[in-house]
């Protein structure tokens, strides 16, 4: 099976955009640490370049945002995944026993989500 997603660059770039300023960083930051120029962030967030699949995986780690939130790859209006922050929140005041039931839970549904996801796309034709 094969996926072929088109990337809506304009969106993307809006979503890096919020996602930057809501942790408070310049484009002149964030390009930075990217190893980007500011002017090339610019565009990005504009929507009038591109940016590698790589960059966008940085940019999602760096901004705390999960890929699916950046690329858009929402199912029913649902994120297909969580922040490793919105994990920490969750697992913050749970005791080592609740946690290791999680895990075990997470392992089996990880398993079942993933299947089940790409049975619904296959039947969508995404």
């Amino acid at each position: 099976m094969v996926f072929i997603m088109k990337i809506d660059y304009k969106k993307l770039g809006g979503k890096i955009k919020k996602a930057r300023q809501k942790e408070n960083l310049t484009q002149e930051t964030l390009a930075e640490i990217l190893d980007l120029s500011a002017s090339h962030l610019s565009h990005v967030e504009n929507g009038l370049a591109k940016v590698s699949l790589p960059t966008i995986y940085s940019i999602a780690k760096i901004l705390n945002v999960s890929l699916d939130n950046l690329l858009g790859l929402e199912f029913e209006n649902e994120s297909l995944y969580v922040t490793i922050k919105e994990i920490k929140k969750l697992l913050e005041f749970c005791s080592i026993t609740e946690k290791e039931l999680l895990f075990e839970n997470l392992e089996i549904l990880k398993l079942y989500n993933l299947k089940e996801y790409l049975v619904k796309c296959e039947n969508l034709s995404i």
